[in-house]
């Protein structure tokens, strides 16, 4: 178990790591954007790994969660909660990793957690315009329910990259997504 938590802690520390030289080798300067960029590509790679794995092994209790989290993800943004509307966005994703169950990936992305919500506020308002894409929540819970690993990491990981979008504009304007 010391091994392996020792192993996850240098994992850890290598993401963080790679965001900054990664950022200094482009020669961008050490942005919010810049940061939360890198951030957002790397989650959406980790979180496309655990969903690929969540969709051959998650079951309907777990399929009823993910729907019972977004539900309550819209109540919160009528309520104009954005901080609850963020926690059960952070759960949603959460239950996919936790479904996965790599222990690797959970780790890092839990901490990738932590960076991302420096990037959170103040929070872009939701839309529910989100949920109205191909790359929605319910799509993403259709897809782990289907079975097909190939589209619930297509889903997540367009998911993700939307969400780095938005993030990114709320810090500097409008941007190319693929910059």
């Amino acid at each position: 178990m010391a091994t392996r938590t020792v192993s996850n802690n240098s994992l850890v520390e290598g993401v963080k790591n790679s965001l900054i030289l990664s950022a200094l080798e482009s020669g961008d300067a050490m942005t919010e954007a810049s940061l939360c960029k890198r951030l957002k590509v790397i989650r959406s790679a980790l979180e496309g790994v655990a969903a690929r794995l969540a969709a051959s092994k998650i079951q309907p209790k777990d399929l009823e969660r993910l729907a019972q989290l977004v539900s309550k993800r819209d109540d919160a943004a009528k309520q104009g909660n954005p901080k609850a509307v963020d926690q059960y966005d952070i759960d949603f994703h959460q239950t996919i990793i936790d479904v996965a169950d790599n222990g690797c990936v959970r780790d890092i992305v839990r901490n990738m957690h932590l960076y991302d919500r420096i990037f959170r506020y103040p929070a872009s308002p939701y839309s529910v315009y989100d949920e109205h894409q191909d790359y929605s929540h319910a799509a993403i819970i259709a897809a782990l329910a289907s079975g097909d690993p190939d589209k619930a990491e297509d889903l997540i990981k367009r998911h993700i990259q939307a969400a780095k979008k938005c993030r990114v504009e709320a810090l500097i304007g409008k941007v190319n997504l693929f910059e």
